[in-house]
């Protein structure tokens, strides 16, 4: 790591296993249950399923907003 590195920053994301205290040079570095990463979700659960139920809802609305606009266009 370059000089002047933040590693409070930064978190850790695990899979499997206890979440126990982790540091690098003198800094703790958070653990967490859910990371959202160019709007792809990981959890701490190691399925998609919540990105699934995120996706779908996002199709909706995108659905619904559709489906106003041509509504709206038609008359």
């Amino acid at each position: 790591m370059g000089p002047g590195y933040e590693f409070e920053q930064n978190k850790i994301l695990m899979y499997w296993g206890n979440a126990q205290r982790f540091e690098i040079k003198e800094s703790e570095i958070e653990f967490c249950q859910e990371y959202i990463h160019l709007r792809v979700i990981f959890d701490t659960s190691g399925t998609d399923d919540k990105e699934i139920r995120s996706r779908v809802v996002q199709t909706r609305k995108c659905m619904l907003t559709y489906y106003m606009v041509q509504s709206f266009l038609r008359r």
